[in-house]
């Protein structure tokens, strides 16, 4: 049985840092490998070893389309899109902004091996995937069939992350353009840019 996850209805939480706030669990669930807090709900995404995805909070919804763990789980920055990405090579592409979320479309061999991590970026239609494959691929909702951008390293990379909005354009010197970051298994951190 899930439980939905609550949140303090104060302005401040008045709980102390390091508390647990909520627990839910299934009788013998598998083993949770990623997650990722909806932008906009009281709601988490939470990818399991079996291959199976689960959105728990104020609905529940259990997504099965992956055989394979799912180490991967990313919601676009508006809320609408979830992407998901297993051992496999897999990567899933959902609709959540509907009331049972529903699998837009999926892409068998998006990675030669695991699927490590996935970062949305801040215009909610493109996200990155990375691989033990040691690629880093950009790619779009609206077009699947291939990468839009393919970064390769020689080492495997583990981790992926992006700006969660996108940086504002001023006259400032210290302003931060858009970049992703990466993390390789040689203890490597890259900064790649996403300008044209």
């Amino acid at each position: 049985v899930a439980v939905g996850i609550s949140t303090p209805k104060a302005t401040k939480d008045p709980t102390e840092a390091g508390t647990v706030v909520d627990r839910w669990s299934k009788s013998a669930s598998p083993i949770a490998l990623s997650g990722d807090w909806h932008p906009m709900k009281k709601s988490i995404a939470v990818g399991r070893q079996d291959g199976l995805v689960e959105i728990v909070g104020e609905r529940f919804h259990r997504l099965i389309q992956h055989e394979n763990p799912v180490r991967a789980v990313s919601f676009s920055t508006d809320g609408n899109l979830l992407v998901t990405a297993s051992d496999d090579g897999m990567l899933c592409l959902w609709d959540t902004s509907r009331a049972i979320p529903v699998l837009v479309h999926h892409v068998i061999q998006a990675h030669s091996s695991w699927i490590l991590s996935l970062t949305s970026l801040w215009d909610s239609r493109r996200f990155v995937s990375c691989g033990a494959d040691g690629r880093i691929h950009i790619w779009s909702s609206g077009q699947m069939d291939q990468a839009l951008h393919t970064f390769t390293s020689d080492n495997t990379v583990w981790t992926i992350h992006s700006q969660a909005v996108k940086p504002q354009r001023q006259a400032k010197p210290t302003q931060i353009p858009p970049r992703l970051v990466s993390g390789s298994e040689n203890g490597w951190m890259q900064i790649y840019s996403l300008e044209a």
